[in-house]
């Protein structure tokens, strides 16, 4: 069986760090996708920059990824509000292109 890509990406040479907050652990980088697929969204405070949190939820087509839908706003403690919405947004799309919605 093939390892999934994710976990092969994760057991190459750690990324470059952008900021303090930038995950470069393989074992973190590995629980964060984790996370990511059991909640169908990403939240990534201050990875890129420390002043901004990045949203992420997945576009999906017959149950693959085709596109995503994401915001960058300030990283402040309610950023996280944003995720729920961005998820159903997403979802939207995703029924529209299956053709369920």
């Amino acid at each position: 069986m093939r390892r999934p890509r994710s976990r092969t990406r994760c057991s190459q040479p750690p990324p470059e760090a952008f900021t303090d907050s930038t995950p470069t652990d393989p074992a973190q980088l590995r629980r964060i996708l984790a996370a990511i697929r059991r909640e169908g969204s990403a939240c990534c405070p201050g990875y890129l920059h420390p002043g901004a949190t990045g949203i992420a939820a997945p576009v999906l087509r017959r149950g693959k990824a085709v596109a995503t839908l994401s915001v960058v706003v300030l990283n402040v403690p309610q950023s996280r509000r944003w995720e729920p919405l961005l998820r159903i947004a997403a979802a939207t799309v995703t029924r529209r292109l299956d053709g369920t919605g």
